[in-house]
C-alpha cells in the first residue's frame, strides 16, 4: 500500500472456499448499486491477499465490464532479484500485472497488493489504473495501466493468467471505495471546460493529506510535467525531489537536490496531453506528510509522495513515483497543483481533468505515537489496543529521522517480539539518486529514513500494508514504501517481503536497524482498513473529519493531538 491513499470503505469481500480461475467484484450486479455504496463515491479500490494453488507463481487478469476485447494497456515496473525491469503493452484483451506466489517459495506464502481507479464513474475518460503487488519476496511490480472505454465502470473480473487450478482456496480479495467522509469540503475539482486548477486551502489539522487525480493536460504532445507549490512558495529551490521511472523498457531515476536552479524543483507529477490519444487521462494518488503542527509543537520540512502515470498510445506510456520535499518548517496551509506554465506557455488542464483532497485524520486510527523524546523503538500492543473484528488488514504510517551518524537508516518492522533477521525475507526496488536497481535478501527491513549527518529537518516517510493480519494459515506479507529526499542521499523504495511464520500478528515492532534512535518530531500510525460507525463532531472546526477507533470523543485530543 503506497502511501496516499485514503481511508477505505470496504463494500465486499470474497474469501475463496474452494480454488477458482476467476472471480467477479461485486459477486453479482454492479458496483454503484451495492447495498453499501455510499452516495457520492467516486474512486474504486481492489485489495487483495492470495496465492495461485498448482504452479510456482502468477498474474492477475484484470477486465471490466466483461470486456474481452483489445482494449487494455499497461505500463509496467518490475522489480526480481537484482534486476529492474520495464515493459508496455498495448492493445490486449486485459491488463496483466499484478504479481502473486504459488507453491513458491513456500507453500504457506500469499502475496497480494491492491489497484486503484480513480474517478471511475465518469462517462467521458478511458479509466485508469495505479496497482502495487507481491510475489512473497521473489518479485514485486508497480503498473499504471488504461481501458480505452469511456463507460462508467460496473464491475471488475479477476482471473489467473496461469490457469490450472487458478486462485487457492482462502485467497481473499476486497472491493473498496474511497471513503468520502474523509474528503476536504468544497475543494474537490472536475474542470466543465478547459481551463486552470485552483488553489486548495486545507484544514489545520494533525497528520496527512491525500490528493486523488484524474488529469489531461493541453500541451500539444503525449505528456504535460506539472507543479505544484505549498503556501505559496513558488521558489523552485526551496523544494528537491527523487523520482523513479519507467518509460517503456526503460527503468531511469533521477534526483533535483535542494538548492537547484530551475523550474524542476517544482515538478511532482507526469501526465498525459493532448498528443495522446482521445480521452486519456491520468492516475494520480498522492499524499503531503504531518502537513499540520502536533501537540508536540515539532514542525520539521514536509515530505510529499505522488505516484501518477499513463499510457498515451502504443508508443508513449510512462509511470513515475516522486519523493519530495519542501524546505521550510511551516505549517502547510495551502497546496496548487497545475501544468508548468514556464516550460511550455501554458498552465491550462483539460476539461474533465479532476482532483480530490482528503483530510486523513482523525482516520481510521488504532493507535499514533508522537515522539516527545529521542526513543530506540516504537511497539503497538494489540492486547492493550482496540482492533474491531471486522478490521482484517492494517498500515502503518511513518514520518521520521534517526540520529544514527549518517546520511540514511533503515527501519525494521518486527512481528510477535521475532529479531531473528532470516524469518524475515523481501524483494526491494529503489531509485537513488541516478542509479535504479533492485535487491533481495533476508532482514525485517521496510523503508528507510534520513539520518543525523542529513541537514537539519529533513525528515522520511513511508508506509507498510498488513493484509490478514490475524489469520493462521499463512505466512504475513508486507509491502512497503519509502523515500528520503535530502542533501546527501536521496532515495525512493518499495519493497515486498513475507514474514515466515503462520501466527496470528499480536505486536508490532518498528526500530532502527543500527540500533540508534527515532528523534523528537518522529511520528507512527497504526492504521486498520474496515466498517466502522462514524465519529460525529468537530475537531478545530473541522465537522466530522473521519473515524476513529476504540476512542471516545473526549479522548481524540490525547490520541490525535489536537485540540
Amino acid at each position: 500500500m503506497i502511501p496516499g491513499l485514503p481511508p477505505l470503505k470496504v463494500l465486499e469481500t470474497i474469501t475463496l472456499d474452494a480454488d477458482a480461475t476467476s472471480l467477479r467484484l461485486p459477486a453479482s450486479g454492479n458496483i454503484a448499486d451495492h447495498a453499501n455504496f455510499p452516495s457520492g463515491s467516486r474512486h474504486v479500490v481492489i485489495l487483495f491477499n492470495a496465492k495461485h494453488a498448482s504452479v510456482s507463481s502468477d498474474t492477475i487478469d484484470t477486465t471490466f465490464n466483461d470486456d474481452t476485447g483489445s482494449n487494455y494497456n499497461v505500463q509496467v515496473l518490475n522489480g526480481e532479484g537484482s534486476n529492474a525491469t520495464a515493459y508496455r503493452q498495448s492493445g490486449e484483451a486485459r491488463i496483466q500485472g499484478s504479481t502473486i506466489p504459488g507453491t513458491s517459495p513456500h507453500e504457506s506464502a500469499f502475496g497480494g497488493g491492491y489497484m486503484l481507479i480513480p474517478h471511475a464513474f465518469n462517462d467521458y475518460g478511458h479509466k485508469a489504473t495505479l496497482a502495487v503487488s507481491g510475489q512473497a519476496e521473489d518479485r514485486i511490480r508497480v503498473t499504471a495501466g488504461r481501458w480505452a472505454d469511456t463507460s462508467a465502470l460496473t464491475h471488475i473480473t479477476l482471473t489467473s493468467n496461469s490457469g490450472g487450478d487458478g486462485f487457492e482456496e482462502d485467497s481473499v480479495f476486497k472491493l473498496c471505495v474511497v471513503d468520502e467522509d474523509y474528503a476536504i469540503s468544497g475543494v474537490e475539482q472536475i474542470l466543465t471546460s478547459d481551463g486552470t486548477m485552483d488553489t486548495v486551502t486545507l484544514p489545520d489539522v494533525a497528520g496527512n493529506v491525500s490528493f486523488i487525480g484524474y488529469i489531461r493536460g493541453k500541451r500539444a504532445t503525449n505528456a504535460d510535467h506539472w507543479n505544484m507549490h505549498l503556501n505559496g512558495d513558488t521558489t523552485a529551490t526551496n523544494y528537491a525531489h527523487q523520482t523513479l521511472q519507467a518509460d517503456g523498457s526503460g527503468v531511469h531515476d533521477w534526483n533535483v537536490h535542494s538548492g537547484s536552479s530551475g523550474v524542476l524543483g517544482l515538478e511532482t507529477l507526469y501526465q498525459p496531453a493532448e498528443g495522446a490519444d482521445a480521452n486519456v487521462f491520468g492516475p494520480v494518488l498522492g499524499t503531503i506528510q504531518q502537513h499540520a503542527l502536533d501537540a508536540t509543537g515539532y514542525q520539521n520540512f514536509t515530505h510529499i509522495f505522488t505516484f501518477n502515470g499513463w499510457h498515451a498510445n502504443s508508443s508513449a506510456s510512462n509511470m513515475r513515483i516522486y519523493s519530495k520535499v519542501w524546505r521550510s518548517t511551516a505549517a502547510v496551509t495551502s497546496v496548487y497543483i497545475f501544468p508548468n506554465p514556464v516550460d511550455y506557455g501554458s498552465a491550462t488542464a483539460a476539461s474533465g481533468t479532476m482532483l480530490s483532497f482528503y483530510s486523513s485524520i482523525p482516520k481510521v486510527l488504532i493507535d499514533r505515537q508522537s515522539l516527545d523524546d529521542a526513543a530506540a523503538s516504537v511497539t503497538f500492543t494489540f492486547s492493550g489496543l482496540t482492533i474491531p473484528s471486522n478490521v482484517k488488514d492494517l498500515r502503518i504510517n511513518y514520518y521520521t529521522r534517526s540520529d544514527d551518524e549518517a546520511d540514511k537508516s533503515e527501519l525494521l518492522v518486527e512481528f510477535n517480539g521475532d529479531t531473528t533477521a532470516s524469518n524475515y525475507e523481501r524483494q526491494g526496488i529503489q531509485g537513488t539518486t541516478t542509479d535504479p536497481g533492485a535487491f533481495q535478501d533476508s532482514n525485517a527491513i521496510v523503508g528507510a529514513m534520513p539520518a543525523a549527518d542529513q541537514t537539519a529537518n529533513f525528515f522520511g516517510g513511508g508506509t507498510v500494508l498488513i493484509p490478514e493480519y490475524a489469520k493462521d494459515d499463512r505466512h504475513k506479507h508486507r509491502l512497503g514504501w519509502s523515500g528520503i529526499t535530502g542533501n546527501d542521499d536521496t532515495r525512493v523504495q518499495m519493497f515486498s517481503t513475507r514474514w515466515k511464520n503462520t501466527d496470528a500478528i499480536t505486536s508490532i515492532v518498528l526500530k532502527n536497524s543500527t540500533g540508534d534512535n527515532f528523534i523528537a518530531g518522529s511520528v507512527f500510525e497504526l492504521e486498520g482498513i474496515g466498517d466502522l460507525a462514524g465519529w460525529q463532531g468537530t475537531v478545530m472546526g473541522v465537522e466530522n473529519p473521519g473515524k476513529v477507533m476504540g476512542v471516545e470523543a473526549a479522548n481524540i485530543e490525547k490520541v490525535m493531538g489536537v485540540a
